[in-house]
């Protein structure tokens, strides 16, 4: 059901970001995203059309297997824990479920009897429980070979995509160097002033922690 809820949010997202510039009235011909291309993409319509469904195809693609991805390797691993939990209530309440058993199926009252079948379905119980827990290896090993890779993948892709989105907060320290080469010897002497108080701002850079622990920049992610 998450796994729907993400899909559909994504489909709404992508949706309303892909249409966005249709409503716009200032540029008729506009890409979702600023790309430098080989070629004029706006020389006419055609040309245009192409373009934005190749962008929004690559972009598209990028976001549903995303949101394909990241619920299927969740929901694969909950699968593991659900099965861990059932086994460890199997070897929790082993003497209570071999006591049910023997209720249901024995009717006599001598104690020899029932001890000599509990130990029987004891033992058939906990030959079940290591069979579970195999099964669940398996199913492990099977997952770590089939997704491994595909997880790493993601895995840095994301701390990559973050670490260098927030590394463009480091561009505040080119402030000085924009303000350097501009006609700053033309300005009047409180223009100039203003300008000597903005860099010397501007050499405090801007930074962005997780947890007010880790600065999220490209050094962190090297």
């Amino acid at each position: 059901r998450n796994g729907w809820l993400n899909f559909i949010l994504v489909v709404f997202a992508f949706g309303g970001w892909v249409t966005t510039p249709f409503f716009r009235t200032k540029d008729a011909y506009q890409l979702p995203v600023q790309v430098w291309l080989p070629f004029n993409a706006t020389s006419d319509a055609k040309t245009f059309f192409l373009t934005y469904s190749c962008v929004a195809a690559g972009v598209g693609n990028g976001a549903f297997v995303s949101s394909v991805m990241d619920p299927l390797i969740a929901g694969l691993t909950c699968q593991a824990t659900g099965q861990l939990l059932v086994l460890k209530d199997n070897l929790q309440y082993l003497n209570e479920y071999a006591d049910e058993e023997i209720s249901r199926s024995v009717r006599s009252n001598i104690s020899e009897e029932k001890k000599l079948l509990k130990a029987k379905i004891m033992y058939q119980m906990i030959k079940r429980c290591i069979k579970h827990h195999n099964t669940i290896i398996e199913y492990i090993e099977r997952y770590e070979d089939t997704y491994s890779i595909p997880v790493f993948t993601q895995f840095m892709a994301s701390i990559l995509v973050i670490c260098n989105a927030c590394l463009q907060l480091s561009m505040s320290n080119t402030l000085t160097d924009a303000i350097y080469m501009g006609q700053w010897y033309e300005y009047d002497i409180n223009s100039k002033k203003a300008l000597i108080v903005l860099m010397e701002r501007s050499k405090k850079p801007m930074i962005v922690t997780a947890g007010k622990i880790l600065d999220l920049s490209l050094v962190t992610f090297i």
